[in-house]
């Protein structure tokens, strides 16, 4: 699942679109396509809307008209965290791992900082 639009069209080499049944509950826009020997759907979030809430309402329509879907990823724009343990800056790739208690996601919508540091 994609959150906007460039990074739904990066990701549409070799897809299609047309010709996918779904359910009339089902208000997603959909692109098939596959990586090596696996088949892959793509959803993009509506225009206009971010935040979990959305991203969970189009994982679920998503998986109510795939039923054979086995692995999920959310892929987006991430902002920096550089620290001096883990320098992470905008652009890159990261994959996160669960451990112990912690289950390799953290929440990230609490708010948005703006400029003057308020939030």
């Amino acid at each position: 699942m994609v959150a906007v639009r460039p990074e739904q069209k990066a990701s549409t080499h070799r897809s299609r679109t047309s010709g996918i049944p779904r359910p009339p509950t089902d208000q997603n826009t959909y692109i098939l396509g596959n990586i090596e020997e696996h088949n892959i759907v793509i959803a993009c979030l509506p225009s206009g809307a971010y935040g979990t809430i959305s991203a969970a309402t189009v994982a679920m329509q998503l998986l109510s008209s795939f039923h054979s879907i086995r692995f999920g990823l959310m892929v987006g724009i991430g902002g920096g965290v550089p620290s001096s343990k883990a320098d992470i800056r905008l652009g890159e790739i990261v994959v996160s791992q669960p451990a112990d208690i912690f289950g390799g996601v953290i929440q990230y919508d609490l708010g948005k900082a703006l400029n003057g540091g308020r939030f």
